[in-house]
């Protein structure tokens, strides 16, 4: 084969952060060959990352080297050739084995540079990486070190491994200097020369050349060489200690009794059980009185003499010496071997040490139990009031600290500026301590494991699942301060009451799930809110916990509408008085069964307000009737079947067979007649009806309708009668208005009712309906039948006289107005309602002329009439103040708001141009010549100059002598701003479409037409580049308004909502740039 790389089978098993990064970044796959047994790597993968990352490729070289694997292609020049293969066949080949219960790293090691730099820069984390290195490439690939390198990797437990005769050198054995072959080593390769030169040269310079030369006499003479300080002679000491070139009675260590600790347990500081895991320091020494060994912490690589590392080694004996001590009191381990197991995977300890878990000796297996005892004994109580002291300590010693902390304690809403007034330091300052004071509260409950232990303190008791308040106020407060994973946090943020101690991937999808619907869905099915929680009631006695479940749920989410069994968030005042009625009656009641009074109670105690307000206009059982009306249409289970009596809805007795059998036999019956009354239906399916429970042809009336309203169209006139959907037939609305033309055009309800079989509810909702027919105070009216003939007379000549100033259209207010002074026919007019009402008004005419339609202040005949065209027409070609428009459409009967939100449409569509302050008039009066507009287009580009990208016409003095005339118009700011738009060398800027900035100014900005800066928003970005000032929302309101962009009232607390797309703005006011535009 070529063009490959020949190499083990294991080779993806293999412990090594290179090839890890090789397989998984690339996707290298290799090919097994069964007959020799040996995997090839195709050798385009190592050609992808030649291309890509030429620093992994050389190190990967190198490790193919190490492990004798071949690269088989035509080009040698990259690779190397003369190495022993992995399966050499014809003699044994030493190999470099790693002993798991090694207690130091290879970081502990002084070794030659070109090693270092490759176990540095290949992120060598375990010993393990050793494994199968061939000790004769070895050599090969890093040509200038010698077999000393194999004494030094035996100190780590790397040992040397020959087909079946192995030799390693036991852990528990102290090599002394006569039991190690010494090698002679030159003092170059001992120290490295980029930078340790001056200690090269002080060696040297007195006659050491190699180890060899070193002498107690000439050592003494190097430290006192000039530049030799305390930290360089320690660093001398540390590697000629390490590789057993100096005695010293740290070597002794068989004159001291030793005990063997596990750090990662014991410590009370994370960032050190880290170091600890991150260099394989599985185990420390230390003396009977808890004292620790400097050459045990060389790994560290930190000077002696420093402050640092004097605060270090002061803290790890410490908590050694509160390990020791307790144990002099404890002879036996007080944990369940059956527990250690769950324990262990509870502490977060590193892989390293879960490995040598299984290789423990029986002392170290005993040790290991007693340190685990003693974690457990320590309560949670107890690791709160050890983190709250050093919190204490440690901000005592800072300035503002402990005030700061104390403010957010007593009023945790206050904003850092209010912090900041009451201390006399800058907000900014204040968020800087807040943030450090929040990062040590989370490095402190890491040091003490507040979060494993409380989640083990509720194992034990099966309660996965808790109550925030359950716990002790003071850890409440803490995991609150450190947003503590454990408390639920659903995506919206919103506070939960729960806390989950189970953090099992299906539990917390469970939960999260259920905190989910909680917080989006409206209702909630009480009887079934146990079933969820059941699992997770542990010790807790389950009535009090059903009970105070409920209670924490209910309060927490705001469902404020409880009944049995259900609880909603919101509900319509209808759906709130259904409640109440099925609650006591289920689906089958009248609303005469619950008294007015009593209904009224309910619902106050439901909803805290009063069901019917004072003075009502309408009769109360009327709104209760039409409330259930409406929530019956759309509820199943319920039918209204008249009268204000309801039903279960029988439906879901009757098959859909039945339904296409009326469908058919209706459709049948309606070609021979318009209509077919529902009597005649329910006779000839009354045996049917019978059996379901459809009683009477009323009921199966109203079930018709609720099911076959799509095809057919239902009428409750005096008879219950259903036509054709499309049946040309007498409207409910022409069959009141006759009754009411017969009756003097005004009758009362109740009158109406006993004449017609309607329901109340029937009546005004027809009344409503009706273009033509009025209801108010229990009255229904018909306000265009018998106009007097003077009215009609005069209308139609009114019309006649606007007809010749706009054909098209009508103005309603005018003529009102002409008929209210007019004396002789007020006496004619059929109801005062007309003079006073603008829409009856409007309504009258479309009765006088069938043709009008339209809305009540202009109607039209053919094309819908709009706004411009009726201030066109009325100004017609000349200016016009703001004052003027809003008086003219005020007397036509627009509303305030109406009027507004026309102007800035007409403004925005560019109808209507501002020619000055508050000074309007159309663009298409404002056309100028070519000659003109280039006139124009200089003055405004002489405006600019090398450093200026935008001008504010708002600040701009202009000359308007040298512009030219137009339509006699005084040149204003507005105007030229008008002309801008129009032209090719500048360009406006304006808000984007759709924002309001009713609250603000036209700042009237222009820019270059090739500018980058396309509206006043880009225009922000574009300043927020180079502001360097305090973040606050006031500081950055000043600079906009600074700058001549934000112009006009704002308030003093927050930011225009127009520049909500580009800033965000968080709880204490800081400004941020939202994150797609501070990519951009």
């Amino acid at each position: 084969m070529k063009d490959v790389i020949r190499c083990a089978t294991n080779f993806e098993e293999i412990r090594s952060p290179n090839f890890s990064h090789f397989i998984d970044e690339y996707g290298v796959h290799t090919d097994y060959d069964q007959l020799s047994g040996v995997s090839y790597i195709p050798l385009h993968f190592l050609r992808e990352v030649y291309l890509n990352d030429k620093a992994l490729f050389f190190r990967l070289v190198k490790e193919f080297g190490l492990r004798g694997y071949q690269v088989i292609t035509s080009n040698h020049s990259l690779f190397y050739n003369s190495i022993v293969p992995f399966d050499k066949s014809d003699g044994k080949i030493r190999n470099l084995q790693a002993n798991l219960s090694g207690e130091r790293s290879w970081r502990s090691l002084v070794l030659p540079p070109s090693i270092q730099t490759f176990l540095s820069d290949s992120h060598i984390d375990s010993n393990q990486f050793f494994d199968g290195l061939i000790v004769d490439n070895l050599f090969k690939v890093f040509p200038e070190t010698d077999e000393s390198i194999l004494t030094a990797l035996s100190n780590i437990g790397v040992v040397i491994s020959e087909g079946e005769n192995s030799y390693k050198f036991k852990e528990e054995t102290n090599l002394s200097s006569s039991t190690v072959e010494e090698k002679c080593v030159r003092i170059s390769d001992l120290f490295d020369p980029n930078h340790h030169h001056m200690i090269i040269n002080a060696f040297k310079n007195n006659g050491i050349e190699t180890t060899d030369d070193i002498t107690s006499e000439k050592l003494r003479v190097v430290f006192k060489t000039k530049g030799m300080g305390k930290k360089k002679i320690a660093f001398v000491q540390e590697t000629l200690q390490a590789n057993y070139l100096l005695k010293t009675a740290e070597l002794q260590e068989n004159e001291t009794k030793h005990i063997k600790v596990f750090p990662e347990i014991i410590l009370h500081s994370f960032q050190i059980r880290k170091v600890f895991a991150d260099n394989a320091q599985v185990e420390l020494k230390c003396t009977e009185n808890g004292q620790i060994n400097d050459f045990d912490l060389t790994f560290l690589h930190l000077v002696k003499t420093s402050k640092k590392y004097k605060e270090l080694k002061k803290r790890i004996e410490r908590d050694i010496n509160s390990y020791l001590k307790w144990a002099n009191g404890h002879s036996e381990p007080s944990l369940d071997a059956n527990h250690v197991r769950e324990i262990v995977l509870k502490l977060g300890l590193s892989n390293n040490l879960l490995n040598a878990i299984d290789h423990f000796n029986d002392e170290q297996h005993q040790e290991f139990l007693e340190e685990l005892s003693y974690e457990f004994s320590i309560s949670l109580d107890k690791r709160v009031d050890a983190v709250q002291s050093e919190i204490i300590e440690r901000i005592s010693q800072k300035k503002n600290w402990v005030a700061i902390e104390d403010i957010m304690k007593i009023h945790p809403k206050s904003t850092l500026q209010e912090i900041g007034d009451k201390i006399g330091i800058t907000r900014e300052r204040v968020r800087q301590i807040k943030v450090n004071i929040c990062s040590l509260k989370c490095e402190l409950a890491k040091d003490y494991r507040i979060e494993q232990f409380l989640c083990w303190s509720c194992f034990e008791s099966n309660q996965p699942l808790i109550f925030i308040d359950e716990l002790d106020n003071r850890l409440i407060g803490l995991l609150q301060d450190i947003k503590s994973q454990l408390i639920i946090q659903p995506k919206n943020k919103h506070q939960t009451p729960f806390i989950i101690l189970n953090q099992e991937k299906e539990t917390l999808r469970e939960v999260n799930n259920w905190v989910n619907k909680f917080q989006n869905e409206n209702e909630l099915n009480i009887n079934s809110l146990w079933e969820l929680f059941k699992k997770f009631i542990g010790v807790r006695p389950e009535q009090a916990l059903r009970k105070q479940l409920l209670n924490k749920i209910l309060k927490t989410y705001q469902y404020n509408y409880v009944f049995p069994g259900h609880a909603y968030k919101k509900l319509t005042k209808a759906r709130v008085v259904y409640h109440i009625y099925f609650n006591k009656f289920g689906n089958d009641f009248s609303i005469s069964d619950l008294p007015l009074l009593t209904l009224n109670q309910e619902y106050k105690s439901i909803t805290g307000n009063n069901l019917f307000e004072s003075g009502p206009k309408r009769n109360p059982e009327d709104l209760v009737n039409y409330m259930l009306i409406r929530v019956a249409a759309h509820t199943p289970g319920i039918l209204y079947v008249g009268g204000g009596r309801y039903e279960d809805d029988p439906s879901e007795k009757i098959n859909d067979c039945f339904f296409a059998k009326v469908k058919l036999f209706t459709q049948e019956s309606l070609q021979k007649f318009e209509s077919i009354k529902i009597n005649k239906i329910y006779s000839h399916f009354q045996s049917y009806l019978t059996q379901v429970g459809v009683d009477s042809p009323t009921e199966l009336y109203f079930v018709l309708k609720k099911h076959l309203s799509k095809f057919f169209s239902f009428a409750e006139g005096n008879e219950l009668n259903i036509w054709s959907l499309n049946a040309d037939r007498i409207s409910n609305e022409k069959i009141l208005s006759h009754l009411l033309e017969n009756n003097g055009n005004r009758m009362a309800e109740s009158d109406i009712t006993e004449k017609l079989g309607w329901t109340r509810t029937s009546i005004e909702q027809t009344a409503i309906a009706s273009s033509n027919l009025s209801y108010g105070k229990g009255e229904v009216y018909y306000q265009h039948l018998s106009i007097p003939a003077k009215i009609r007379e005069f209308v139609s000549r009114e019309i006649s006289v606007q007809a010749k100033a706009h054909p098209h259209y009508v103005l309603v207010r005018p003529i009102q107005q002409k008929l209210k002074n007019d004396w002789e026919l007020l006496a004619e007019i059929p109801h005062i309602e007309i003079l006073t009402n603008l829409d009856m008004f409007a309504n009258l005419i479309k009765a006088i002329d069938n043709d009008w339609k339209g809305y009540s202040q202009a109607l039209y005949k053919n094309d819908q009439i709009n706004v411009s065209t009726i201030l066109h027409d009325h100004f017609k070609d000349e200016s016009f103040d703001k004052d003027q428009y809003v008086s003219f459409f005020s007397d036509l009967g627009y509303s305030p708001v109406t009027i507004k939100l026309e102007l800035n449409k007409l403004v925005f569509d560019n109808t209507i141009a501002k020619v000055g302050p508050d000074r309007l008039m159309f663009t298409e009066l404002l056309n100028i010549s070519h000659e003109e507009q280039l006139q124009i287009d200089k003055y405004l580009l002489n405006m600019f100059d090398s450093t200026t990208r935008y001008i504010s016409l708002k600040r701009e003095i202009f000359n308007g002598t040298i512009l030219p005339k137009i339509f006699n118009l005084t040149w204003t700011r507005e105007l030229l701003f008008y002309f801008a738009s129009k032209s090719e060398s500048v360009k406006p800027l304006r808000w984007p479409q759709g924002t309001n900035t009713t609250s603000l100014i036209n700042p009237m900005i222009i820019v270059k037409r090739d500018d980058s800066i396309n509206s006043l928003l880009d225009l922000v970005k574009y300043c927020m580049e180079n502001f360097t000032g305090n973040r606050a929302v006031t500081s950055v309101r000043n600079y906009l308004k600074n700058k001549d962009i934000l112009i006009g009232k704002t308030n003093n607390g927050t930011l225009p909502e127009i520049l909500s797309p580009i800033f965000s703005v968080d709880d204490d006011n800081v400004v941020h740039l939202k994150k797609q535009e501070a990519k951009r």
